[in-house]
C-alpha cells in the first residue's frame, strides 16, 4: 500500500505543478509529503512498516489541505495592484537591522557564558543552554531573522533595481541564524526568503525550473546540514545511526547521506508510532497551539502547555518529531485530522492570493507559514512560536513603514 500512496502523491504533485500557478500551498504540501514517504519507502533504515490507518490518514490530511487550499484560492477574488515597495524596502531594512543586532547580543552572552570558541561554534554546551532556556530573551533573535528574510525576499522582488543588494540583505538574515544551533532553522529561512522573493517578483515556473530548482535546493539544503553538522558536532559518527544496521553501515560510501535521510524520514516512523498508540489523555489545544498556552499560562490563565519537544520514539530510530499531523491527534484525536488541515488549507489558499494578488504584507506572511508547508511532513509548525513571532514583527514593521510614509506625506 506504501508504493500505491507513492504513486499517488508522485502523480498528484506533478499535475499540481502543471494546472496550478507557481507556489500555490498545494504544490508545496505535495511535494514535501512526496518526497517524504518516497524517501521511507526506500526503508535505508530499519523503520516499522506503515499501518494501513497511518497511510490512510496522511491521504485523508492532505486531501483536505490540498482540496480546501484550491478552493479559498479560487474563490478569493484579487487583482494584482502596485504594492508599496518604498515601505516594504524601510519595513526589510529595520527588520534586518534588529535581526542582526539581536544575533549580536546572543553572541556576545553565549561568548561572556562559555567563551569565544564555544560560542562561535555553537557547541553542545551551547545548544543544552539554549534548549534549558538560559538564552530565553536573546535566542528570540531567531523570529526577527525569519522575518527579515522573508521580507528581503519580497523587497528583492519588488524592486529588480536594486536586486542584488536584497538578495544579499536576504542571505545575510538567513545566515545570522547559524548561531541560533538549528541546522534546520537555517534551511527554513532560505525557504521564506526563497518564497518571498519568487511570489513578489511574480516568476513563471516551468516543469524543467521546478524540476533544475529542487534539485539545487536539495543540494544546498544537504550541504547546509553537512558543513554545520561538522561544526557543531552532529554527524553520523556521532550518532546512534552508527550502532545500527542498515544501508548505511553496509554502504560506507553513503554514510554522508544517514543524517538528512533520517531527518527526512524518522518523523513519518515516528507518526506510525503515534497513530498505532495515540496518547490516552487529550491537550485540548495546548499541542499546536504550545505557544499560546504558554503566554496564556504565564499571564495567569490555567492552562497545561505542551513542551515542543516531545517525547523519542522507541529504539533502534528513535525520534521526536511526528509530522504535522502530532499536534492535532494529541489535541482532538484522528478524526479531527482532516476539519483542521482544511482550514488550515483555507488559510494558506487565501494567503496565496492575496499575495499574488500584490499585496505586500500578504506576500511576507505567505512566505513565512510556506515553511510551515514545506516542514509539515517532519514537523507542525503551523502556529510554533518562531513563525508566529515572524509573521508577527512583518505585520508590524509594515504598519509602522506606513504609518512614516504617511506622515512624511
Amino acid at each position: 500500500m506504501l508504493t500505491l500512496t507513492v504513486v499517488l502523491f508522485v502523480v498528484a504533485t506533478a499535475v499540481a505543478w502543471k494546472r496550478l500557478a507557481p507556489l500555490h500551498p498545494a504544490q508545496l504540501w505535495l511535494t514535501a509529503w512526496s518526497l517524504a514517504l518516497g524517501l521511507f519507502a526506500l526503508q535505508l533504515l530499519p523503520y516499522k512498516s506503515l499501518a494501513d490507518k497511518t497511510l490512510v490518514l496522511i491521504v485523508i490530511a492532505s486531501a483536505a489541505f490540498v482540496g480546501a487550499a484550491c478552493l479559498a484560492s479560487r474563490m478569493t477574488r484579487t487583482q494584482r495592484t502596485a504594492a508599496g515597495a518604498r515601505q516594504v524596502e524601510w519595513a526589510a531594512g529595520a527588520l534586518l537591522v534588529v535581526a542582526l543586532v539581536g544575533c549580536a547580543l546572543f553572541v556576545v552572552q553565549a561568548v561572556v557564558n562559555v567563551g569565544i570558541r564555544d560560542a562561535l561554534l555553537t557547541s553542545p554546551t551551547v545548544r543544552q543552554a539554549v534548549q534549558a532556556g538560559e538564552y530565553a530573551l536573546t535566542i528570540k533573535y531567531v523570529y526577527v531573522a525569519l522575518a527579515a528574510a522573508a521580507m528581503c525576499g519580497v523587497a528583492a522582488g519588488l524592486l529588480p533595481a536594486r536586486r542584488g543588494r536584497w538578495l544579499i540583505a536576504a542571505g545575510m538574515a538567513v545566515a545570522c541564524i547559524y548561531f541560533a544551533t538549528g541546522r534546520a532553522t537555517v534551511v527554513v529561512a532560505g525557504v521564506a526568503a526563497a518564497v518571498g522573493f519568487l511570489v513578489a517578483a511574480d516568476v513563471r515556473l516551468s516543469l524543467r525550473r521546478v524540476l533544475v530548482g529542487a534539485i539545487a535546493a536539495g543540494l544546498l539544503s544537504l550541504t547546509v546540514f553537512s558543513v554545520m553538522g561538522q561544526i557543531i558536532g552532529k554527524t553520523y559518527e556521532n550518532s546512534d545511526l552508527v550502532t545500527v544496521r542498515s544501508f548505511f553501515t553496509e554502504h560506507p560510501s553513503a554514510e554522508l547521506l544517514a543524517t538528512p535521510y533520517m531527518y527526512a524520514t524518522a518523523p513519518i516512523g515516528a507518526l506510525n508510532v503515534l497513530v498505532r498508540n495515540p496518547p490516552a489523555d487529550r491537550s485540548d489545544g495546548c499541542a499546536m497551539l504550545s505557544a499560546v498556552c504558554s503566554a496564556l499560562s504565564w499571564a495567569g490563565v490555567q492552562t497545561r502547555p505542551l513542551r515542543p519537544v516531545r517525547p523519542f520514539t522507541a529504539d533502534p530510530i528513535a525520534w521526536n518529531t511526528y509530522t504535522a499531523l502530532d499536534d492535532v491527534i494529541r489535541d482532538i484525536g484522528t478524526p479531527g485530522v482532516p476539519v483542521v488541515f482544511a482550514a488550515l488549507g483555507l488559510l494558506c489558499g487565501w494567503l496565496w492570493a492575496c499575495a499574488r494578488g500584490g499585496h505586500p504584507e500578504a506576500m511576507a506572511v505567505y512566505a513565512v507559514m510556506s515553511t510551515a508547508i514545506v516542514t509539515s511532513a517532519g514537523s507542525n509548525s503551523f502556529a510554533a512560536a518562531h513563525v508566529l513571532g515572524a509573521v508577527t514583527f512583518v505585520l508590524v514593521s509594515l504598519a509602522a513603514a506606513m504609518v512614516l510614509a504617511a506622515r512624511r506625506r
